[in-house]
């Protein structure tokens, strides 16, 4: 059973989008913001989508045989996104690459997951809120690292890395288990086939003004929100990742909930032109927050066959 079994469904693939803020752009400053998207099929497979900063952070043949070869691992289907907001401000010189190199890990980590996920041999769960912050945490900064060695003068430090500083929201879906991860601000809604949106991920306390949880601090794995679900009912639902320039373009979450659901109910009439009009859309909100504005959706997800749905 497949994520995509009905395989005529405009809006059965997922996207990305991301573009810089018009306050970056005035300043000519890069997009601080990354994101990705991937459906893969062991079948064909195909790499995954990205967008942003990431389009610019070469991955190397090597890292990118180990990501497909990580995925390959899986048994069926499954569905991978990730965003991610570089902080963008002075102290922080290299927080487009960190926002890069945080979207590529996250894929990969959710293709290791989707093939953890399958064996249930495994205490799934605990292995979900204790590996994924790990590994991308710890990858993240020896990527990073690596990264500065290649630019600098060579002096690892804690200041080093914060030079890269940046958020990370992920998740990955099989047919029967699903995962989400957030370090850092963002938004991840969950968008019902009733229209009921829901956010899959506990509510934490807020910080102080503008500041955010990160990968560049220490309690990174511990500050790292961590959700599972198995045999999830997310059939012909969507979950939508945003960095936080994009909810912040409107006054209350329920205007950004609203902001959603009509961007869903138009797609299925604007079919592949549908990104393009995602672009303009969120262009305008990018206007009025002044921020880099990144998203990325599943598509409608599809975990059961028509058939299995006749027979509900």
């Amino acid at each position: 059973m497949g994520l995509s079994e009905v395989a005529d469904a405009v809006d059965a693939r997922p996207t990305c989008v991301s573009i810089a803020g018009q306050s970056h752009v005035r300043v000519g400053k890069v997009n601080q913001d990354a994101a990705g998207s991937w459906l893969f099929n062991p079948a064909s497979p195909t790499p995954p989508t990205v967008a942003g900063s990431a389009t610019s952070w070469p991955m190397n043949e090597e890292w990118m045989s180990s990501l497909m070869e990580a995925a390959g691992a899986s048994p069926g289907q499954f569905v991978a996104l990730a965003v991610s907001d570089g902080h963008g401000s002075a102290r922080y010189d290299r927080s487009d690459r960190g926002s890069a190199i945080a979207v590529w890990l996250a894929l990969q980590v959710a293709a290791v997951a989707a093939s953890r996920m399958a064996d249930i041999t495994l205490n799934r769960k605990d292995w979900l809120e204790v590996e994924v912050p790990r590994r991308l945490v710890a990858q993240w900064r020896r990527f990073v690292l690596e990264d500065a060695g290649d630019q600098s003068d060579g002096d690892m430090t804690d200041d080093t890395i914060r030079r890269y500083g940046a958020t990370i929201l992920g998740c990955v879906v099989t047919a029967d288990a699903a995962a989400f991860w957030q370090l850092g601000d963002g938004e991840m809604t969950i968008v019902g086939a009733n229209g009921k949106v829901e956010r899959p991920l506990p509510e934490i306390e807020k910080m102080f003004g503008t500041e955010t949880r990160s990968l560049c601090l220490p309690d990174a794995v511990g500050d790292c929100r961590v959700s599972a679900r198995f045999d999830h009912d997310l059939d012909e639902a969507e979950i939508v990742l945003a960095t936080d320039g994009l909810p912040n373009s409107y006054p209350t979450d329920d205007d950004y909930d609203e902001f959603l659901l009509g961007a869903l109910e138009r797609r299925s009439g604007l079919g592949p032109s549908f990104r393009n009009s995602l672009i303009r859309w969120m262009g305008r909100a990018s206007s009025h927050s002044g921020d880099d504005v990144s998203i990325a959706m599943s598509g409608t997800l599809r975990t059961k066959t028509t058939k299995e749905r006749i027979n509900e």
